[in-house]
């Protein structure tokens, strides 16, 4: 019905009305027509108006051929109107007046139309006045007709018009208000952008920034545990609290634009209030000792000790208000109030931080929880900080249903708080927490304080760099290692042998760690024996995924030194650990008086100097492709460094063969899940040496690989392809040219080599194989041979057993030639 109102319609909708109806009126009353002929006629001209719009509305006519129409139904009913007054003069009149009228109605302009309406007028009494003058018996027909006729087609005329008028005028505000609605939609939408945009942005940007002050971070631990010098662990303890700061508001930043795209979700899971606040205590300490403040943790012992909800966000919450009430605090004491009240399965945890520092003004009450916003600017210059953590703090605890409340008096300190609900996993009571607050050792360094000389660990991974790099980080603790190159050899290892912990990886070809350990179960071996799951896959939930599987814990990779020695102190008999006090304090002889009071030094010496020794491999920071700050905190040392590097280089060749094999066949979903093990392993060794960009195409590939997408695949596996290439190349400068190598004079000297490898291969005893290729790349050899032992060396390094033993025998083809 809204077509039929427009502009243009209206006007035939008013005058077919309005004539009509005359038409009918004056027909009956003069019985010049019969009954049903006025009844069809009224039908017929209903239908036509229909027919007529319902056309114009589905556009199989114009506009301009509708008026048309419109114009020519005028003209019949004038005629028809001309015949009810039984007159042919009011015929004539009709017809003149109708073209007046039309010509009107063509005219946009309304004066003009009266105009026109006011001229026939008085042409038409002055007819009737002639007639009148001639005695003409039926003036009053046409003198009624006359006015009938300048009546009908003046008040439908000028309705048509008001109607036309009005209609364009509300179309008109239509169209503004729609072209409103879709400039703010495209605002909406290029606002909704740029949001995305920034958001995007930043994302990239803190990620790309904390790669850099995870480095900063790293080279001042590695100047603090080594250097002697006060000066420099001064400064260099300067330099980590100022890049641990630049890291705190880069991740302020980056929780920001989560919480504004609203990528933040809430995970709930199980976990032990015990630990939390451990955690919280452990983080918070050293910043109160530095600043000489009291830290109080007042919890109530009745509270319940396990909880379900997400602990990392409450964390989260907690570490902002504490370290607040820390910074702004400059003497006295920060105290954390827990109490909660339980009914049934849940309970209200009624969190405090109350702190003796500097107070906030009730004018500045406002900026407290403004982004970018700090209270009291001039008596805070000399406080780091973005003012993003109590925004952070605020959208947290708003996405956890709770709100933050805030209390203080200025000069005499504040008091924040909130109340969050949690359900109850156990009921069993805390206990006073205040005796079990694990005291913050602030020497910063990080040791080996221990031995464990009668231990037993076995280490499965399918890449031997894995292995040699978890080998090498506990070789000063004198741990009896054994290691296993797959899920089948560790279960052929521990048929025969019984181990205090196993290290099995996850991502393994044939059977990966996790059917290992169903495995293993089956079989009920290592019934008390703790299984520890390696995995460069430490994602969120992973922890929960592998307990749920029954593995006793899981460690990341690359594998960092500290998170090692804690597993294996936490999971080994206590009988086991040998601990010791380890002070860095330089005597004569540059041996720690402590180190002496180990019986079996002669054995295994544990002093910095032998710890810490290392090859000068100045050479290696040259390499623009690896971030070697980041392989040194995975390695620990220089000499561990260089050696893991070397094995990497040398099983590039190897590396990228497989993947080209196993990348023509992509398409077989066997294969592909080959390779998806393959490129895992790439993502973890590569990671390890710093060669993060193979790292990170590794990595994505492996996903592209999960998910099926061979379009990814082929996009990616040349670039690959050719970082592998190119690191290789990169390698070449520092490895290919190997110091000392003595050429072997007689070739028939390296048989014997080869038969222990043969043997070795064949009964995957990849400890004798290892140390066999490494003396017999000691020697160079003749170009033809040069190559061979160069790609068998690549093939041992990637367990390829099968085809070192075809490479051996072509080796031997050119001895026995």
């Amino acid at each position: 019905m809204k077509t039929l109102f427009k502009p243009g319609y209206t006007s035939c909708l008013g005058l077919f009305v309005i004539e009509g109806l005359a038409i009918l009126w004056f027909g009956i009353q003069r019985h010049r027509y019969p009954m049903w002929t006025m009844l069809i006629f009224a039908i017929a001209y209903i239908l036509f108006f229909l027919g007529i719009s319902y056309a114009m509305k589905k556009r199989i006519i114009t506009e301009n051929a509708y008026k048309i129409m419109q114009c020519i139904v005028f003209i019949i009913c004038n005629i028809l109107f001309g015949g009810v007054c039984d007159s042919a003069q009011v015929f004539i009149y009709s017809m003149f007046f109708s073209t007046v009228a039309i010509l009107a109605f063509m005219d946009k302009k309304l004066s003009k139309f009266y105009m026109m309406c006011v001229v026939v007028s008085v042409i038409g009494m002055g007819i009737v006045v002639f007639k009148y003058y001639r005695g003409n018996n039926t003036i009053i027909d046409y003198t009624i007709g006359t006015i009938v006729l300048i009546i009908t087609n003046g008040v439908a005329v000028s309705i048509c018009r008001f109607i036309e008028y009005q209609n364009s005028v509300n179309l008109e505000q239509e169209r503004s208000l729609d072209e409103l609605l879709q400039a703010l939609e495209v605002k909406c939408f290029e606002a909704e952008k740029a949001t995305h945009a920034k958001s995007h942005f930043i994302s990239n940007m803190s990620h790309e920034i904390r790669t850099p002050i995870n480095a900063v971070l790293g080279m001042g631990e590695m100047i603090l545990r080594e250097s002697e010098e006060d000066d420099i662990k001064k400064y260099a303890h300067d330099i980590k609290s100022s890049a641990e700061i630049l890291l705190m508001i880069v991740n302020d930043i980056l929780d920001l634009s989560k919480i504004e795209s609203g990528k933040v979700e809430i995970i709930p899971v199980n976990y032990d209030i015990s630990s939390f606040f451990n955690d919280i205590y452990n983080m918070i300490a050293l910043k109160a000792k530095d600043k000489e403040i009291d830290l109080i943790f007042d919890i109530d012992h009745n509270i319940p000790s396990e909880y379900y909800g997400d602990d990392i966000r409450v964390r989260q919450v907690m570490i902002n208000l504490l370290s607040n009430a820390v910074k702004y605090t400059k003497k006295g004491k920060v105290v954390l109030k827990v109490t909660a009240d339980v009914e049934g399965d849940e309970a209200i945890l009624h969190y405090s931080v109350k702190d003796t520092g500097i107070g906030i003004r009730k004018e500045d009450m406002s900026k407290v929880f403004a982004e970018f916003e700090r209270a009291d600017i001039e008596e805070n210059r000399y406080i780091e900080g973005t003012g993003l953590g109590m925004s952070i703090t605020v959208s947290l605890l708003n996405l956890m249903g709770s709100v933050l409340k805030v209390e203080s008096e200025y000069g005499k300190g504040s008091e924040f708080s909130f109340d969050i609900v949690q359900k109850v996993v156990n009921q069993t009571p805390l206990g006073d927490f205040g005796e079990r607050i694990s005291k913050i050792v602030s020497d910063y360094n990080y040791k080996i304080e221990y031995i464990a000389p009668e231990a037993k660990i076995l280490v499965v991974d399918d890449n031997s760099i894995n292995r040699n790099v978890f080998c090498n980080l506990l070789k000063q603790t004198r741990i009896n290692l054994t290691e296993a190159d797959s899920g089948k050899g560790c279960l052929e290892i521990l048929e025969k042998e019984t181990f205090d912990m196993v290290f099995l990886d996850h991502m393994m070809p044939e059977m990966d760690g996790i059917e290992t350990f169903e495995e293993i179960k089956n079989r009920g071996l290592c019934k008390n024996t703790p299984v520890i799951m390696l995995t460069a896959n430490a994602v969120v939930g992973a922890k929960e995924m592998y307990l749920e599987q029954g593995f006793t814990d899981f460690i990341s990779k690359p594998i960092k030194p500290d998170k090692l020695d804690a597993i294996i102190i936490q999971y080994l008999p206590e009988n086991m650990v040998q601990k010791f006090n380890y002070e860095k304090k330089l005597h004569n002889n540059g041996i720690n008086s402590s180190r002496n009071k180990l019986k079996d030094a002669k054995t295994y010496n544990t002093n910095l100097e032998e710890q810490i020794q290392e090859d000068n491999i100045e050479e290696l920071d040259n390499i623009e492709e690896f971030d070697l700050d980041y392989a040194r905190r995975c390695l620990g040392s220089e000499k561990l460094l260089k050696s893991t590097l070397e094995k990497f280089y040398l099983s590039l060749d190897g590396t990228k063969s497989k993947l080209e094999d196993l990348y023509k066949k992509i398409t077989d979903k066997d294969v592909i899940k080959s390779y998806k093990i393959e490129v895992h392993s790439v993502k973890s060794v590569s990671a390890t040496v710093g060669a993060l960009i193979i790292s990170k195409l590794a990595r994505l590939l492996e996903v592209a690989s999960n998910d099926g997408n061979l379009d990814r695949i082929n996009a990616l596996h040349p670039i690959l392809i050719e970082e592998i290439t190119k690191h290789k190349l990169r390698l070449d400068e520092i490895f290919a040219q190997k110091k000392d190598k003595v050429e072997m004079k007689h070739i028939t000297d390296l048989v014997p080599y080869i038969d222990t490898l043969k043997y070795s291969l064949e009964q995957s005893d990849f400890n004798t194989t290892d140390l066999v290729i490494e003396e017999v790349n000691k020697y160079s050899y003749i170009n033809e041979v040069q190559e061979l032992v160069d790609k068998v060396s690549s093939q041992i390094l990637n367990l390829d057993a099968d085809e070192a033993l075809i490479t051996l025998q072509k080796i031997e083809v050119i001895i026995n030639g």
